[in-house]
């Protein structure tokens, strides 16, 4: 199975997480700088832990080097992503920063083309 995000990259964040969905994109957040892809190996990561897959079954098809971006996700189907970002978004409203904050609810991601 071959799924297709797009997400949004906020680096240099004050942490690595998962910000949710806007406008039909996954907003990531992540620590390391936009240089020399460093951004975007923390976003590989960063995805990959909370889809509990390996790093190497997410690709970035387009966008490498600007914050948007349109990637693949190998192994998963399209309700089985979002569940799992339900689940690593609602953990994070649990534990992180700014707790008391309410589940998240994710509408479902527009597809990638």
């Amino acid at each position: 199975m071959l799924q297709t995000l797009r997400i949004r990259v906020i680096p240099s964040a004050s942490r690595n997480h998962i910000a949710g969905w806007r406008d039909g994109e996954l907003r990531v957040k992540v620590q390391a700088p936009p240089e020399r892809g460093r951004a975007n190996l923390a976003v590989g990561k960063l995805l990959a832990r909370a889809l509990g897959i390996k790093k190497g079954a997410i690709r970035i098809v387009r966008g490498e080097k600007d914050r948007r971006k349109l990637i693949e996700v190998y192994g998963l189907a399209l309700h089985e992503i979002q569940e799992r970002l339900i689940v690593s978004l609602n953990r994070e409203s649990i534990s992180g920063p700014g707790t008391g904050r309410q589940a998240a609810k994710l509408p479902p991601p527009l597809p990638g083309r």
